[in-house]
């Protein structure tokens, strides 16, 4: 069958322009600047959303979806949902800028671990934890003061005294035992003991050590394993990737040292499998290892009375009156 000479010639134009890599070139460029014309009109779409949508839900959802698109320009809009005037939306904010593992987002987290709601913190806080890998640095994350209480020395009527608190569990996470001590002392925060002060080192204020010496207060001192941590896949149907966390504790009296009580607890986090990102872990096992303390001070605070009750001496022996 003959060819036309039109046919032969755009056959052998189609040929040379498979073969000519400077051809190829310019049709990927082509085809690169139709995508990225593409993605900057949905992040300018997004964007809008972000900033200026009146639904809090929208504008959570429109965060993830930049997120999504992994586009350097996505960051700088996302930070400033950080300053959004609603707190689900900053926590999102927080959350996807760890998910994008945004290095130059880390100032503009820091602030907002200062964020008057927790769960902001929190998010700020896990966000930075996926980004940051210096050991210095996120100990510093973790960092909790000295000395917490919010009633004056010469009052304090209780003392927990936090002192070591080891991983033994065979997770080589770097920050576990800061994380393990700033859940310890978030929970017996939460256990909310009247008149009482937290100390996160031995060096009990001296005005305290002496109402301490005086029996005018109770003090307890706490050492803690966390025992095991470890997270998979269920093998049900529907399939969570599953935390599970062990902490013992030993609750001693302080400062005689004498044995109060031993606790040990378990606890789990979960999450579906559509939901599931390598970058949440961090935040599932947080969420295990607070939950596996927060039953520890929730039986510590049951058992309160009892442990701060006077001890019982014995009875007095009546003194025998001599016969003349």
């Amino acid at each position: 069958m003959k060819r036309s000479p039109t046919t032969v010639i755009a056959a052998l134009f189609l040929t040379l322009s498979v073969l000519d890599p400077v051809a190829a070139v310019h049709a990927d460029k082509a085809t690169d600047e139709a995508a990225q014309k593409e993605i900057d009109s949905k992040i300018g779409m997004l964007e809008e959303l972000v900033l200026y949508d009146g639904d809090f839900r929208v504008r959570v959802q429109a965060i993830f979806s930049l997120a999504k698109l992994k586009d350097p320009k996505v960051v700088a809009i996302i930070v400033k949902a950080l300053k959004d005037k609603h707190p689900t939306v900053r926590a999102a904010a927080a959350t996807a800028l760890g998910n994008l593992g945004a290095s130059e987002a880390v100032s503009a987290l820091e602030k907002a671990l200062e964020d008057p709601i927790d769960t902001v913190q929190d998010a700020a806080r896990e966000a930075l934890t996926e980004i940051m890998d210096d050991p210095k640095k996120l100990a510093a994350l973790n960092a909790v003061p000295d000395v917490i209480t919010d009633v004056p020395f010469h009052q304090v009527k209780v003392v927990f005294v936090v002192g070591p608190l080891k991983n033994k569990s065979g997770n080589n996470r770097p920050d576990l035992e800061d994380v393990f001590k700033r859940l310890m002392v978030e929970r017996l925060l939460d256990a909310d003991i009247d008149d009482s002060m937290i100390v996160t080192t031995k060096a009990v204020p001296e005005v305290v050590e002496q109402r301490l010496g005086k029996g005018q207060a109770t003090g307890f001192f706490f050492t803690g394993t966390l025992v095991k941590l470890a997270g998979g896949w269920e093998e049900a149907e529907t399939k969570r990737y599953v935390v599970d966390a062990t902490v013992s504790l030993a609750c001693m009296y302080y400062p005689e040292q004498n044995l109060a009580m031993t606790m040990q607890a378990t606890a789990s986090s979960s999450v579906q499998k559509v939901s599931y990102k390598k970058s949440i872990v961090a935040k599932l096992e947080e969420d295990a290892i607070g939950g596996a303390i927060g039953s520890l001070s929730s039986t510590l605070k049951t058992n309160f009375s009892k442990l701060t009750a006077p001890k019982d001496k014995g009875p007095k022996k009546k003194n025998k009156k001599k016969k003349k």
